[in-house]
């Protein structure tokens, strides 16, 4: 049993966001949302510091956007600076919920081949270059050519780049540096610096796709520098604005929104995912080498995070064997994911115990609100507002469009997302026509012809 090789991207950019979906086969197996107004994991800002957590071992810090970020004495080397002070600090987890992002001060420079940190001496390569004359190869080089003051981190993609290639990547982060610098000496206040990786490049982590389809402004652009290697098989799609629509996209995540999945009922509270598998018509033993496959695709098309457990069907004989079996079969499955999650094995309770690294918000987080509210957020809905304008002027050019909503919808197209909506009007070549409407759910709109 083994999971199928990625081998699609979707990429599409609309007002406010750019979305990546992966496919392997038919099947969606990740979905991943970037939006223009989040800070995400490997950017860059230039924060202030406005008070200490109650233990003092930790600052709150303005980014200037979204809530604040959480920065821990363990995260900041040269010690917490002080209220009111500014610091450079860079997103080492994404804010999730009620929590602000998790921060640090150890700021580094991504690339395909390297990771570099000024200010923090040192050299070290991946621990998935194992070749030995590879490894004193890349350290000799790096030896020779990274500066006293410097760090660098060979990452795996470096086992077979050229010395020039190197070089070049070295000289690179060095100039992007030197210009983050100087924009840095030149701010008096929080804001951000310098975004992480490009979306299909943050998505992939890496990892390759046979082909790579991209709709909307820029994105095939976007997508070219984000991984020039594949540039071969990257190509516009022929619909701009309905690329996840026409691809099924919207169905999975239907599906990824819904409790029930099959077999299988998964649950997300606050501290931790319970996952429940249902013989059905089958036998215990049976149902849970069905839902295998499942359960680890819907792991990661829901990224779902923290702490997992998972009743399996318990046989009526050999329970504790067989959990631990399907304990071992769910590690193999899940040994191809990114998050590089951990079974941890069977509890006393017979629950199957997953400990999955936080990368983003989970997929409801981001798309649903808060319960008892079975609806989208208002951000989700707007920015999908502004995607079926798009869509529905691109089909019928002539017809005047108005969007009517829910006031949530409105008040913030108006204010916090007011950059995707001026995203929007840009590509509509005029202002949208925008309407309240009053008694309905926060997450309602619709897509209107003007008279």
């Amino acid at each position: 049993m083994s999971i199928p090789r990625l081998d699609l991207a979707l990429v599409e950019r609309s007002p406010g966001e750019t979305r990546v979906a992966l496919l392997a086969g038919e099947q969606v197996w990740e979905l991943h949302h970037f939006r223009d107004d989040d800070a995400l994991v490997g950017d860059l800002f230039l924060g202030r510091v406005r008070g200490r957590a109650p233990a003092g071992a930790a600052v709150f810090v303005d980014l200037g956007m979204g809530p604040d970020g959480f920065l821990a004495a363990e995260d900041c080397p040269q010690g917490l600076p002080p209220d009111g002070a500014l610091v450079l600090v860079e997103i080492l987890l994404a804010a999730r919920a009620e929590k602000g992002p998790k921060l640090t001060a150890s700021v580094s420079l991504g690339s395909e081949l390297l990771a570099y940190s000024p200010g923090r001496p040192g050299i070290s390569l991946s621990g998935k270059i194992t070749h030995k004359a590879e490894r004193t190869r890349l350290q000799q080089w790096a030896e020779q050519q990274v500066r006293p003051d410097e760090g660098v981190v060979l990452r795996t993609r470096a086992w077979d780049a050229d010395e020039q290639a190197l070089t070049a990547a070295l000289s690179d982060a060095r100039a992007r540096w030197a210009d983050l610098d100087q924009k840095r000496r030149r701010l008096s206040s929080a804001g951000r610096l310098s975004g992480g990786a490009l979306p299909l490049a943050a998505a992939l982590e890496g990892r390759s796709v046979e082909r790579v389809l991209c709709a909307g402004p820029s994105a095939l652009q976007q997508a070219q520098a984000a991984r020039p290697d594949l540039m071969a098989v990257i190509r516009a799609a022929r619909a701009p604005y309905r690329l996840w629509d026409d691809e099924g996209i919207s169905e999975a995540i239907d599906q990824a929104l819904s409790p029930r999945c099959g077999l299988l009922t998964i649950e997300q509270t606050a501290a931790l995912t319970a996952i429940d598998v249902d013989s059905g018509p089958y036998s215990p033993e049976e149902a849970n080498q069905r839902v295998l496959p499942e359960l680890a695709r819907q792991i990661r098309l829901r990224n779902l995070a923290g702490m997992i457990v998972i009743d399996f069907a318990a046989p009526r004989r050999g329970a504790e064997a067989h959990k631990k079996a399907m304990a071992q079969s769910l590690a193999a499955l899940l040994a191809d994911d990114p998050a590089r999650p951990q079974v941890l094995g069977v509890s006393a309770l017979g629950l199957v115990e997953v400990r999955r690294p936080r990368r983003g918000a989970p997929l409801a987080d981001l798309l649903l609100a808060p319960r008892p509210v079975a609806a989208s957020t208002a951000q989700a809905a707007a920015l999908d507002a502004l995607r079926q304008v798009l869509a529905a002027v691109n089909s019928d050019p002539v017809t005047r469009i108005a969007l009517r909503a829910s006031a949530a919808v409105i008040d913030g197209l108006r204010g916090p997302w007011r950059h995707a909506l001026t995203d929007a009007e840009q590509r509509l070549g005029q202002p949208l026509v925008l309407q309240v409407v009053t008694g309905v759910a926060r997450d309602w709109f619709s897509v209107t012809p003007l008279s």
